[in-house]
């Protein structure tokens, strides 16, 4: 008796499992792990069931508290977010004489700590690197050229880059090293977000576009923590405070009268564009602003063009535009989808997209690439838009063929889309280059097939992982599904 009601009480016993508070609704009725891939989730497709995509409650991550230092590695890992309260300790000394250096002729902004001050250059000297891969001698890096002129007069701004370096730091270091770095950044986050409401709620504030560029910001804190549920809150801000600018005929009284101001408006409205477009797709919701961006929030000019390379980098950034928007008319479709959609207007929209993929491409064939100078990594941009495209003629697939039993070969074109993009990223994808193709790697391995072509993308994800972004923490266990 003792001993059937021992095996009873160990058949119950579950082992510890984290839970998700996040997924479609059929996942969380069954109890099981969603893994909230769009348009439809694994465990749907499989299924042959509809997916209504992942819901997930927007909750800003701020932690006022000091908290206690965790004693071991275990315990650190079990509290996951809790981190070290030491603020003093900082592992970089290259980093503390690199900041000293600059700080000398005041030319950061004086009103951060020296610990701050540490983040904020590591994010102008490293961080920015990887939020904008493809910096040229035509083309130079905004967020290490244009950020720190405007962090200048903004606290805000210039605790937003403190913050993001923080949590970039974070993401690429271990053990007690991470818990500090992790601990400033979710403090500087809860403290932005804190200062920007207030500033909201005062009728009597003007914003500027160093306010603009913080909301940005702290939709690529969000980025960089695989949190895409907040980019929502943070980019109606970002629209919110871009259209009072517009609106506001006092903007020479507030000193937006530098040369700066045209090009970094029209890269923060570039930037905007980008998040929106991937927000909208990783939370399954439409854009809120439909056409080009650069035609409703301004033009899109740039800075230290070089002649010779202006017409070529304009048309792959007009390339770029357009598709973005094929993709948010793509997930717009899917949100019909889930509201109800007759078969007839469901074709009709799938191949008006088809044939508008089909025009881009013929559009934006981007001829002459031989003529460029073989150093030059304009070939990788191209081939980064390219790969983009095949994945977005996946990601159309997806979305029409949600909730319908899937077969088990994809079509021909699929098949010719994956194949192109494995086939761009293996001679072009190098180093930091691999971030920009991110998004068409994971909509190639959710078709792929051939085991090669599986070993080679979950190969190629785990060596993205040193470069701070958490969303490889989330695509790599999908891919062991896949």
């Amino acid at each position: 008796m003792d001993s059937s009601s021992d095996n009873a009480s160990k058949k119950r016993t579950r082992k510890w499992h984290q839970r998700g508070f996040s997924g479609c609704s059929t996942c969380k009725k069954r109890h099981v792990k969603c893994d909230e891939t769009a348009p439809a989730c694994l465990n749907c497709t499989r299924r042959g069931i509809k997916c209504d995509g992942a819901h997930q409650n927007a909750t800003f991550k701020v932690y006022m508290q000091t908290p206690p230092v965790p004693t071991s590695s275990q315990e650190m890992t079990k509290a996951h977010g809790t981190t070290a309260a030491n603020y003093n300790y900082m592992p970089s000394i290259d980093m503390k004489k690199n900041y000293a250096a600059q700080n000398k002729d005041g030319s950061q902004n004086g009103t951060l700590s020296f610990d701050e001050g540490i983040y904020y250059s590591y994010f102008v000297d490293t961080a920015s690197t990887f939020l904008t891969i493809y910096e040229t001698p035509y083309h130079s890096n905004p967020f290490r050229s244009m950020f720190p002129h405007y962090a200048c007069t903004s606290r805000m701004l210039s605790k937003a880059m403190s913050a993001v370096g923080a949590l970039h730091l974070a993401n690429t270091t271990a053990g007690q090293d991470r818990a500090v770095h992790l601990h400033h950044a979710m403090n500087a986050y809860g403290e932005i977000v804190q200062s920007l409401g207030q500033a909201w709620s005062n009728s009597r504030c003007q914003f500027k576009l160093a306010d603009f560029a913080t909301c940005l910001l702290l939709c690529v804190f969000e980025m960089l923590d695989s949190q895409t549920e907040n980019w929502k809150v943070h980019l109606a801000g970002a629209r919110d405070i871009s259209d009072s600018l517009d609106s506001s005929t006092g903007a020479l009284s507030r000193g937006q009268t530098n040369l700066l101001d045209q090009p970094f408006k029209g890269f923060l409205v570039s930037l905007m564009e980008y998040l929106e477009a991937v927000g909208a797709i990783s939370t399954n919701e439409g854009m809120a602003q439909r056409g080009p961006y650069r035609e409703a929030y301004g033009s899109g000019q740039q800075v230290a063009i070089n002649p010779g390379h202006y017409d070529l980098s304009n048309d792959i950034r007009h390339a770029w535009t357009e598709l973005l928007g094929i993709k948010a008319d793509i997930n717009s479709l899917h949100g019909a989808k889930d509201h109800g959609m007759s078969e007839r207007d469901e074709d009709s929209i799938r191949r008006g997209l088809e044939d508008r993929l089909a025009s881009w491409e013929a559009a934006f064939w981007l001829e002459g690439i031989s003529d460029i100078h073989e150093n030059d990594s304009l070939p990788e941009i191209i081939a980064f838009v390219k790969a983009h495209e095949q994945a977005t003629i996946i990601y159309l697939h997806r979305v029409t063929t949600s909730g319908h039993q899937r077969t088990h070969h994809s079509p021909a074109h699929v098949r010719t889309a994956v194949r192109r993009i494995l086939s761009l990223a293996k001679r072009n994808a190098r180093g930091i280059g691999r971030l920009a193709m991110h998004w068409s790697m994971y909509m190639a391995s959710l078709e792929a097939v051939d085991e090669n072509d599986r070993a080679f993308i979950k190969e190629w994800y785990g060596e993205t992982t040193f470069f701070g972004f958490r969303v490889t923490d989330k695509a790599l266990p999908v891919l062991g599904h896949v």
